[in-house]
């Protein structure tokens, strides 16, 4: 269920004059999987000004020229009722959140006839008398969001709620007890509800193993898998049937993080460098390739796939290159919604020399 967004009267009154005097426009979208261009409401468009979601359940604004563009169809010839599109360039796991509600705020390419909005003038009068009623509007639409949870739900509203996890208000029981006695049985259903879903996800093939994940707030349950296209958009569907009643999944792509690996060998005498460099390159995709989501870069492990290789005397500490040049040889810590994959791997000869050491 998408989250409700109580607006108020200021915010109300501010938009519709916007759009009547400067024709900009705000607009709720819905993050769809797959989907990458998102028609506007209001045409003609004349430029994207900003789009502000979620990311990984965090508040985001992307930017536009890396994330989003302005996408035109024109539907005559000579450029006549053209009509203006949200296009995504980048991939899905930079995009808001699956399922989760984006804003795009957007400015129209027409001629404003109204400009008047000063205090006491028409325009104005009538816009605040009608941003009045939509607010009453919210508060009437905020009162039958609100009593579909658990939470928030009171009296009859809450008897409905439980009622979809099998509970009947026993006699005498007040909104209270009975609300802690609905929770109880939602967190157990919770957990049936993981070990579910992680069966179904694993009848799926899939680049790496998904992470089903238990939120704090009971009743609510992440899954992120590594990559999500229109040749396994079913996956949706089938978590969807997989989940107990009062059960919500949010569903989310993980987000990859690229990292360069780089490590120095020094050979034993008449050994050849170049098939060594080849067997060190294949372990070291296979041990990033094994990494499910969530992972950490883990050096040990990543040494001890190293081990045994014929020919070499020693291997350096690899050092693991992050975004913007950071360098480490100690263990990467990987979030719960990252996966971390090999970009490139730059493996030296350590050559030894009378005067000291080198590599080449």
């Amino acid at each position: 269920m998408m989250p409700f967004k109580q607006k108020d009267y200021e915010s109300i009154a501010r938009d519709i004059l916007a759009q009547v005097t400067e024709g900009r426009v705000r607009e709720a979208l819905r993050s769809e999987v797959s989907v990458v261009k998102y028609a506007l409401t209001s045409q003609p468009v004349r430029d994207i000004e900003k789009v502000e979601g979620t990311l990984n359940g965090q508040s985001y604004s992307f930017e536009k020229g890396k994330h989003y563009r302005l996408a035109e169809d024109r539907t005559s010839e000579g450029g006549e009722n053209r009509k203006g599109f949200l296009e995504w360039l980048s991939p899905q796991s930079q995009r808001p959140d699956i399922n989760s509600e984006f804003m795009v705020t957007y400015r129209l390419d027409l001629p404003s006839v109204l400009s008047d909005a000063s205090v006491g003038s028409v325009l104005r009068t009538v816009i605040e008398a009608v941003s009045r009623e939509i607010e009453y509007l919210y508060l009437q639409l905020e009162h039958v969001y609100n009593a579909g949870f658990i939470d928030k739900a009171n009296g009859n509203a809450l008897d409905l709620v439980v009622s979809i996890l099998g509970i009947m208000r026993k006699s005498d029981e007040d909104d209270e007890s009975l609300r802690s006695r609905a929770k109880r049985e939602l967190s157990i259903s919770g957990k049936a509800t993981m070990e579910a879903i992680t069966g179904s996800l694993a009848k799926h093939s899939l680049t790496s193993n998904p992470l089903v994940l238990e939120d704090d707030e009971p009743g609510m349950i992440h899954v992120v898998v590594d990559k999500v296209d229109n040749e396994n958009k079913d996956l949706v569907d089938s978590i969807e049937k997989t989940r107990a009643a009062g059960i919500h999944v949010a569903f989310h792509e993980a987000h990859l993080v690229q990292v360069d690996v780089e490590m120095t060998v020094t050979m034993e005498k008449d050994a050849s460098f170049l098939p060594v460099r080849s067997e060190m390159e294949s372990r070291i995709k296979h041990y990033f390739d094994s990494l499910g989501i969530g992972n950490d870069i883990r050096i040990s492990k990543l040494e001890l796939s190293l081990a045994g290789i014929l020919g070499v005397e020693e291997i350096s500490r690899p050092e693991i290159i992050l975004e913007g040049n950071n360098r480490t040889t100690q263990n990467v810590q990987i979030g719960n919604f990252e996966r971390a994959v090999v970009k490139t791997i730059n493996i030296k000869e350590q050559i030894e020399l009378q005067a000291g050491g080198s590599s080449r």
